[in-house]
């Protein structure tokens, strides 16, 4: 069964680079979440850490970071620091849909993707960078960065 996640005490994880620019940032190191389950959240209750999680699992979904309302959206990165497996992808999207950023990522090899959206895209409202756990597999071992990349216009 598939179960929704957020960590915890989620929030706009943003870095300015030239002025007016903007990155989203969040590092998903599931091996310290499962040393350190107080640092992941059920998505229904962000604020409250769990007590022992052993890794996410096929469907799962995982929120990392707040994207607020007046940011374009321009591209985004997955940097994979130490990789899954040979079978483990995600995908990573947005409450508009599981795939905005990319579908079928692969965590099997270490490296960075850069993430070109089919135009750029303008949040009318707060959202959120959502990671989808694709492939039957326990995900256990993968670290990886996600970056979204734009400005704020709004």
């Amino acid at each position: 069964m598939a179960t929704a996640y957020s960590l915890k005490g989620i929030g706009a994880a943003m870095s300015y680079d030239a002025p007016g620019f903007a990155n989203f940032k969040a590092k998903v190191n599931i091996p310290e979440l499962i040393a350190n389950p107080g640092l992941l959240a059920l998505a229904a209750s962000p604020t409250i850490g769990l007590g022992s999680f052993a890794g996410f699992v096929q469907n799962d979904t995982l929120k990392v970071a707040l994207i607020p309302s007046g940011f374009l959206a321009v591209q985004g990165v997955l940097n994979v620091i130490d990789a899954e497996g040979a079978t483990a992808d995600v995908n990573i999207g947005d409450s508009d849909g599981a795939t905005v950023f990319l579908s079928a990522g692969s965590l099997n090899a270490e490296g960075e993707v850069v993430l070109t959206l089919a135009g750029a895209k303008v949040y009318a409202g707060d959202d959120y960078i959502l990671v989808t756990f694709t492939t039957d597999d326990t995900y256990a071992v993968a670290n990886f960065e996600l970056a979204v990349l734009g400005q704020l216009i709004g």
